[in-house]
């Protein structure tokens, strides 16, 4: 008797061996969402490696030392926001390096919003005070920073956009803003948030959210997981004309734009890094700017973690599919020494080995595409499919396709009965 209805073949041979099945079902799922996740995972410590790795660069910061009676006196020049302005633009425009701007400047809400502690700039340290402040006055995490910081860390959007060159302009009281990912539990794209920036009123539009986990780090002091952060956009211009309240604004404004970091090649020494910022300031008789070079340990630290996360990853990968691999093989065995009565009154009754063969490698192949087809739907949920993990988890499937094949034919030849 030949073998002609696969699927009741197929039907009656998952009720037979139903647990063994299931056991290696579940396994073969584990492996196949060790190695998806894992590929996730890569691709996450990649893109973090990418955004703190600095390459053949180095990084200062900028520090004026306007302090005191020199800061009072400059304030009081007339000329201060236009010197403030043109300093900046000339840092900004430079071509030995790129000048990025990342204030920490917190922000203030000006409307009623229940947001939890975590949003809260230094609430550790304000705790005991905080709950008898007006809404004015409670400072919240926040990050003013220019085009070159986002080109740098190159923010990924959850969802929205980011910022366009006309947003780091002037508008009056019109900015777009950039939320954490924590925020998307109480704004939407779109919602208008009335706050104040240095004393400034602003109407505000939620433009985009980053991505849960995003992080802009130059060292151990500046290192922000922007998750609870609203972010601005760094105003790049003053107008010819303003009143006193945003001459005020724009002084505060561009003094902590002043305070930046420079990013320039490795070779450009720091004594000219010094010389090239110094050149500029005394033009705009904003004094001496000082430099502190960026902290290597920090950096190396973190890039130290991520190396050895992927070692580990990939050691987790490397050893599941080993273990996979065994695993087929005992299954197969197991599973057709257990059927091979059933198989061999097959042959008796006119069935060919190839047809046996074949009705295993259709349930193989069935089973196979069930476990890819979950394996992808989970890890779209849980990160997005590459086209590189789609090609791995299908090469993965034709090997055990394969090694079925493989042992099944080898089995089968070795029965006595034969019946080609």
């Amino acid at each position: 008797m030949k073998i002609s209805n696969l699927t009741v073949e197929i039907f009656e041979s998952i009720k037979r061996k139903k647990y063994l099945l299931i056991f290696y079902t579940l396994f073969l799922l584990f492996s196949f969402l060790t190695l998806s996740v894992s590929d996730v995972m890569l691709q996450e410590n990649s893109n973090e490696e990418h955004r703190v790795s600095v390459g053949n660069t180095k990084t200062y910061k900028l520090v004026d030392t306007l302090i005191g009676e020199k800061e009072e006196v400059f304030l009081r020049n007339l000329q201060s926001v236009s010197y403030l302005n043109a300093m900046y633009k000339e840092l900004s425009d430079s071509q030995k390096g790129k000048y990025q701007v990342v204030n920490s400047q917190s922000i203030n809400y000006l409307q009623e919003k229940d947001l939890p502690t975590e949003f809260i700039e230094h609430y550790e340290q304000i705790a005991g005070s905080v709950s008898n402040w007006s809404k004015e006055e409670i400072p919240f995490k926040s990050l003013q920073m220019n085009d070159h910081a986002l080109e740098r860390f190159d923010l990924r959007i959850a969802s929205g956009q980011s910022f366009s060159h006309s947003d780091y302009q002037y508008n009056r009281d019109k900015i777009p803003v950039i939320l954490g990912n924590s925020y998307s539990d109480y704004y939407t794209i779109g919602d208008k948030i009335q706050l104040s920036y240095l004393f400034k009123q602003f109407d505000a539009e939620v433009i985009g959210f980053v991505e849960k986990g995003e992080r802009v780090t130059f060292n151990e002091y500046e290192d922000y997981v922007l998750d609870h952060y609203i972010i601005l956009p760094f105003i790049e211009n003053a107008p010819q004309k303003i009143s006193e309240e945003e001459f005020s604004f724009f002084q505060k404004h561009f003094l902590n734009g002043v305070n930046g970091y420079f990013q320039v090649p490795e070779s450009f020494s720091q004594e000219k890094v010094y010389k090239l910022v110094n050149e500029i300031s005394s033009t705009y008789e904003l004094g001496t700017v000082d430099l502190i070079g960026e902290s290597g340990f920090h950096l190396s630290a973190l890039l130290f973690m991520i190396t050895k996360n992927n070692e580990l990853l990939k050691l987790v990968v490397s050893f599941s599919m080993i273990i996979l691999v065994l695993m087929t093989i005992v299954f197969c065995c197991l599973e057709m020494y257990r059927d091979k009565k059933i198989y061999q009154l097959h042959l008796l009754f006119g069935a060919t080995k190839k047809e046996i063969r074949n009705y295993i490698m259709v349930e193989k192949t069935l089973l196979l595409s069930f476990v890819l087809c979950v394996s992808l739907t989970l890890t779209n949920y849980l990160g997005g499919i590459t086209f590189v993990l789609f090609i791995r988890l299908l090469y993965l499937s034709l090997v055990l396709i394969f090694l079925f094949f493989f042992l099944s034919t080898i089995i089968l030849r070795k029965w006595r009965i034969t019946n080609d």
